[in-house]
């Protein structure tokens, strides 16, 4: 846990105080003790450094100040809904990577069954995006959308935040420099059809390869993303 994620709810006699989960991976995987400082931040809000003052009943109290702006998660993620085990895996490492929001949508190739899935049920997926958002130390929270049919995701530039947009298809140029507040699409294990590719073509997604190779879903995610955060932090 790089970053101690906190709500308003635990504010507690001028600093805050954890239990439960939060608690458990202080005190048992941190090894935390009073005196020791920690990264903490409020969900959507500032971070800062906190001290820890005491440790009682399995619950730790905090003191200091959350005085530091937080960075502002810029990057898309539209993901067609892979295996659910695999969707658990994937999503802590995409929210680390500092995306704003996931939109998970059943695209032609996905199997009818993965939509049983319990992560894909409200909150199903919140402890996995929380888990990435403390390794990468987001204090804003993702916005998840679930979409069961290709022709409900909505496809359309929000003018509110324009950037790049693209879709990974093998085969295709490399990706031009990123810029705005990016957003990447990766299908699923067979590729998006071809109905699909041309609707994303259509709402001025640009066609874009990830390397020689076919790559895995989550590597294809990981590379896309990576590959626009590195554009935008060189500006």
């Amino acid at each position: 846990m790089n970053l101690l994620l906190l709500d308003e709810s635990d504010r507690s006699e001028g600093g805050f105080e954890v239990g439960g989960r939060r608690a458990q991976h202080l005190l048992q995987t941190m090894g935390v003790v009073p005196g020791d400082q920690l990264w903490a931040g409020l969900n959507d809000g500032p971070k800062g450094r906190l001290r820890v003052v005491a440790v009682q009943e399995g619950r730790v109290r905090l003191q200091g100040d959350l005085d530091e702006p937080a960075d502002r998660p810029r990057l898309g993620l539209i993901l067609a809904v892979p295996r659910p085990k695999f969707l658990r895996k994937l999503v802590p490492q995409v929210c680390a990577l500092g995306i704003a929001r996931l939109d998970l949508v059943r695209s032609w190739r996905v199997p009818r069954s993965f939509l049983g899935s319990p992560a894909l049920a409200a909150g199903g997926l919140e402890a996995e995006m929380d888990e990435g958002r403390a390794q990468g130390q987001w204090t804003h929270r993702v916005g998840l959308h679930y979409w069961s049919r290709f022709e409900e995701l909505p496809l359309g530039q929000d003018s509110d935040s324009p950037g790049s947009r693209w879709v990974a298809v093998p085969g295709r140029p490399p990706a031009k420099r990123a810029w705005g507040d990016p957003v990447v699409a990766i299908g699923p294990e067979r590729g998006w059809t071809p109905h699909e590719v041309g609707r994303f073509q259509a709402a001025g997604f640009e066609l874009v390869g990830l390397g020689p190779g076919i790559l895995r879903v989550d590597t294809a995610c990981i590379a896309g993303l990576s590959r626009a955060a590195r554009d935008l932090e060189q500006g």
